[in-house]
């Protein structure tokens, strides 16, 4: 279908609309719109993209039913639960067509096979977005807000779980991966106490460290849900 052409595709969250200009490259003959914001996306874009700033909190500036496919991804820090159920998933499904695709990406807040001082590090993290209420394990709900939509059957939901090696065990990728993911871990511990004797720097580098010794994954969750026709 993306091949083919003649889709209206939607990124909520644009960011800096690297994931939008990707696709535009890859599928030119598909109308794509970015929603962000903040205006942080790119002034030079393909022709066949429109960015907008937009709250998601007010709505989306769109018809019902006007798109066949929409991308989310990297929000579950952007948004507290209730939003998540009784505003995105919603107004997503409101503006995408019957039949229309949904796909939405998140990691988990935490990573596997973790060291002590990695577990305490996100044991922390953890409690300190649950008293800010936020909802650090929010993805494991993700499937249950779709049904809960009305708009999308549980057969018609499919789930993936993909496993990303961070550090030098897993090669140049996953080294770099790990050094991208250093100014998430480094606004993390900005929210809780490190330990007195520790700076943040010299703190990160222990975390690192542990995350590449025991040889520790991103934990990521990709949901593509159709919509009832």
């Amino acid at each position: 279908m993306l091949k083919n052409g003649g889709l209206m595709i939607l990124d909520v969250g644009s960011g800096t609309g690297t994931w939008t200009c990707d696709m535009s490259t890859d599928f030119p003959l598909n109308l794509y719109f970015g929603v962000e914001i903040l205006p942080i996306f790119p002034h030079e874009k393909p022709r066949n993209i429109v960015f907008l700033i937009n709250d998601i909190l007010e709505g989306l500036p769109f018809r019902s039913n006007s798109f066949d496919y929409i991308h989310l991804r990297f929000m579950s820090l952007s948004l507290k639960p209730d939003v998540w159920q009784d505003k995105l998933i919603n107004e997503l499904a409101r503006v995408l067509r019957p039949g229309g695709y949904l796909e939405i990406m998140e990691n988990e807040i935490t990573v596997s096979n973790r060291g002590p001082n990695v577990q305490e590090f996100f044991d922390r993290v953890h409690e300190e977005l649950r008293s800010e209420g936020y909802n650090p394990t929010i993805i494991k709900l993700m499937k249950e807000f779709l049904i809960n939509s009305g708009s999308f059957k549980n057969e018609d939901i499919k789930h993936t779980v993909m496993y990303v090696p961070m550090g030098e065990w897993g090669g140049k990728l996953s080294e770099m991966g790990l050094k991208t993911y250093y100014s998430l871990l480094k606004v993390f511990a900005n929210m809780i106490k490190i330990p007195k004797k520790q700076n943040i720097d010299s703190y990160l580098d222990l975390i690192n460290e542990e995350i590449n010794n025991y040889k520790s994954c991103m934990i990521s969750h990709r949901f593509v849900a159709r919509k009832k026709k």
